[in-house]
């Protein structure tokens, strides 16, 4: 466990002494930041609607996944080139799949999301069961964990 997951889970607080020798590591925060250039400007070789599709891409993974970091640049560039090849019949098989691993890294599908769940992320509240319930008393309420 990171220093980090230990600040959020409140592990410090619980054992300050097993955390004491560890540094805080590079952090990854910091906003994705503006589009690659190629997306706003067209280039010769693409044209401007290609630009302009991609540009429509990247915004719309940043709008599924607001947890983006600037980290999180290079796989974002990679899945609007491979999205707008998808979008348009001209992806191979074999790029299919990157898209698949560089989405499932993003979170993009339910096994990546439980994963960046458990690093940190938001985390849903649990439904508390009423009072009637007679499972009520077996059953947690709170935040899953």
């Amino acid at each position: 466990m990171s220093l980090e997951q230990a600040e959020r889970t409140g592990a410090v607080r619980k054992n300050p002494g097993r955390f004491a020798s560890r540094r805080k590591g590079r952090s990854r925060r910091g906003a994705v930041g503006d589009p690659p250039e190629r997306f706003l400007v067209a280039e010769p070789a693409s044209g401007f609607r290609e630009a302009q599709e991609k540009l429509a891409i990247w915004h719309e993974c940043l709008e599924m996944w607001p947890w983006a970091k600037r980290s999180d640049r290079f796989a974002l560039e990679q899945i609007c080139d491979l999205m707008y090849k998808l979008r348009h019949g001209w992806i191979k098989t074999g790029e299919r799949s990157v898209l698949k691993g560089l989405q499932n890294a993003m979170g993009g599908d339910p096994s990546g999301f439980a994963r960046i769940q458990m690093q940190g992320g938001a985390r849903a509240p649990v439904a508390k069961p009423p009072a009637s319930d007679p499972r009520s008393q077996y059953l947690t309420t709170g935040t899953l964990q």
